[in-house]
C-alpha cells in the first residue's frame, strides 16, 4: 500500500519533468505571454517579458489585459495557462485552460496543459482523461501519448504503457523519451512483481 501511494507520487514528479522538457524552447517561449508581436507590450501592472516565479502581480488584471487583447482566441487563455502554471498558480492556470477549452475544444495544448495542472492538484483521474482528449484532438501530439504511458504505469498496466510508447515510436522513431521508458519497462515491472508480495 505504501508503495503504490510513493509510486504515484513519483509519477507524478516524472509527468510533470518529462511535460517541462518535452515544452521546452531555447529561448523559454513556453512561459512567455508576449509571444505574439502582435500582442500588447502591456501586461497590467508589470512590465517583464519572462515570467518570474515570484512575481506577486494580480492575476486578474493580468488576465483582463490579455484577453481586452485577443478576447476571442483560445491561444491567448493557453498562453495564460502556462504562465500562471509556470509561476506555479494552479488554480488561475486551470481556470485559463478551462476558458481556451471553452472557446476550442479541439485545444491540444490546453487539454495537455490541464491535465498537468490536475496532476499538480492531485487529481491523477482527470488528468487521464485530459490527456486521453489530447491524444483524441492530435494524434501526432508526443507528450500525451507520453505522459499517459507513464499514468499507466503507475497503475501496473505495463501492457498499455508499452503499446502507447511503441505508438509514439511509430510517431517519432527518435524520441529519446519514449525510448527510454520503453527500455525501462521490463527493470520496472520486474521490481514491482517482487515488492507486491
Amino acid at each position: 500500500m505504501i508503495f503504490r501511494a510513493v509510486s504515484y507520487v513519483a509519477i507524478a514528479a516524472i509527468i510533470i519533468a518529462v511535460a517541462v522538457f518535452l515544452n521546452r524552447d531555447g529561448d523559454r517561449e513556453d512561459v512567455r505571454l508576449g509571444a505574439d508581436p502582435m500582442q500588447s507590450r502591456d501586461r497590467g501592472p508589470h512590465q517583464h517579458d519572462f515570467l518570474d516565479p515570484s512575481c506577486e502581480c494580480d492575476p486578474e488584471a493580468e488576465i483582463k489585459q490579455a484577453i481586452a487583447d485577443r478576447q476571442d482566441y483560445s491561444s491567448t487563455h493557453t498562453d495564460l495557462g502556462k504562465g500562471f502554471y509556470a509561476r506555479g498558480r494552479y488554480d488561475v492556470a486551470k481556470s485559463c485552460y478551462e476558458r481556451a477549452l471553452e472557446l476550442e475544444e479541439t485545444n491540444h495544448q490546453a487539454r495537455y496543459g490541464l491535465a498537468l495542472t490536475h496532476i499538480r492538484l492531485g487529481d491523477l483521474v482527470a488528468a487521464r482523461q485530459e490527456l486521453q482528449r489530447a491524444v483524441e484532438a492530435n494524434r501526432k501530439f508526443l507528450p500525451a501519448y507520453i505522459s499517459l504511458a507513464v499514468l499507466d504505469y503507475a497503475d501496473g498496466d505495463y501492457g498499455m504503457a508499452k503499446e502507447r510508447l511503441q505508438g509514439a515510436l511509430r510517431i517519432e522513431p527518435s524520441n529519446p523519451h519514449a525510448k527510454k521508458l520503453l527500455n525501462s519497462l521490463p527493470k520496472v515491472q520486474r521490481y514491482a512483481d517482487a515488492n507486491s508480495g
